[in-house]
């Protein structure tokens, strides 16, 4: 923590800043995830409905990668607070891109690195075109 000796006037701003951010904060909403269909299905392992999706068990991908990057949350806030809303929003950004390069090096390793099944004449059941991993991103405000 830093602590300065300031005048009322630098107080006042300071304040008025941290309060504009908390107050841009309250009802910003970043979302990171993707709009696939079938994205839920791999996350978990079952659709919604219950019915097995994948043999293999959910990847969890997404999941481990927010929980890998929550402990950052607070204090990437609190040092960005200060700076305004634009500096909060750009922070949270950061933290959705950082949650989509986790949850992709993630699903290169549960989902990618298996092998696809064969049928009986040896022909590969599905094949794999990058669709899902390609379809993450970050939703925020502007």
């Amino acid at each position: 923590m830093v602590m300065q000796i300031m005048g009322l006037r630098e107080a006042e701003d300071y304040l008025k800043r941290l309060q504009d951010g908390a107050r841009a904060t309250g009802g910003m909403v970043v979302k990171a995830g993707t709009d696939k269909v079938y994205g839920w299905g791999i996350e978990f392992g079952e659709h919604r409905n219950g019915k097995l999706a994948r043999r293999a068990g959910g990847s969890f991908s997404l999941t481990s990668a927010f929980a890998t990057i929550r402990p950052r949350i607070a204090p990437e806030l609190r040092q960005a607070l200060p700076q305004g809303s634009g500096r909060v929003l750009a922070t949270l950004k950061a933290l959705g891109n950082d949650v989509i390069t986790l949850t992709k090096t993630n699903l290169l390793a549960t989902v990618y690195s298996l092998p696809i099944p064969r049928t009986r004449t040896g022909k590969p059941k599905w094949r794999r075109t990058g669709d899902l991993r390609r379809s993450y991103h970050v939703e925020g405000p502007r």
